[in-house]
């Protein structure tokens, strides 16, 4: 899948480091082999766990990729027909030029996609205001206004990014942090024509580096380049 892979590059670009704190670093006294030696396990550990936060990364973005280019394959080409394009009942068999989508079927194909990604817990795909079209959680899909997210504002306001790592969300049912991977879908003449989203619970996360077997005192964090915090070992209910 060529395309999946050359889809891979931007995310490396998203993340700074999977930053790695050793409390041992911090102990007044220690030796200098020995504060090198921290230093130096600190540093693999930190590369090993970037790789990982990346590679989770990258298989939902599989995903995404996989619906934008069904929507692109439909013949959508404008922001005006986008929730029309995905809205038309299908009737019949798709055709074999331009594949019928219907949002009953997209619900259905994200519902499948998202039994094979235990990293996610929804995907959905939102217009270019930001508005759900479709989502696998439930058909008819619930609306929601998303427009004030801050994936949708990059996506929008930037042509040139192709995915974006949302700032952590609290979920106002049962208050637990969650991280948004987005993919913009463009038309034809590079405009937005609508957003593919993938729902990654940041518990996920701290339940992984928790697997590994850290030095005591170990602190891990994955920051966005701008800075933000999206997810922190052990559990900070503040992210």
């Amino acid at each position: 899948m060529p395309g999946h892979k050359r889809g891979l590059a931007p995310l490396g670009a998203l993340l700074i480091v999977v930053v790695v704190a050793m409390a041992a670093l911090a102990i007044m006294g220690a030796r200098k082999h020995a504060i090198t030696q921290a230093q130096q396990i600190s540093g693999n550990l930190g590369a090993l766990l970037a790789e990982q936060t990346l590679r989770t990364l990258q298989g939902v973005d599989v995903a995404l990729q996989t619906t934008a280019e069904q929507i692109r394959a439909a013949g959508i080409a404008s922001p005006d027909a986008f929730r029309p394009g995905l809205d038309k009942p299908v009737v019949g068999n798709p055709g074999r030029d331009k594949p019928a989508l219907g949002s009953e079927r997209m619900h259905d194909a994200l519902a499948d996609q998202l039994k094979s990604l235990p990293q996610a817990t929804a995907l959905a795909v939102l217009d270019a205001d930001g508005k759900t079209v479709v989502s696998s959680l439930s058909w008819p899909t619930v609306p929601a206004d998303l427009s004030d997210r801050d994936f949708v504002r990059t996506l929008r306001a930037h042509p040139e990014i192709a995915i974006h790592v949302g700032a952590p969300e609290r979920s106002p049912a049962g208050g637990a942090w969650s991280i948004v991977l987005a993919r913009r879908v463009s038309g034809p003449n590079g405009k937005l024509l609508g957003i593919v989203v993938a729902s990654l619970p940041v518990r996920y996360f701290e339940q992984f580096y928790q697997a590994i077997a850290l030095m005591d005192g170990a602190k891990v964090s994955i920051v966005r380049r701008d800075g933000t915090r999206l997810a922190h070992f052990p559990h900070d209910d503040d992210v």
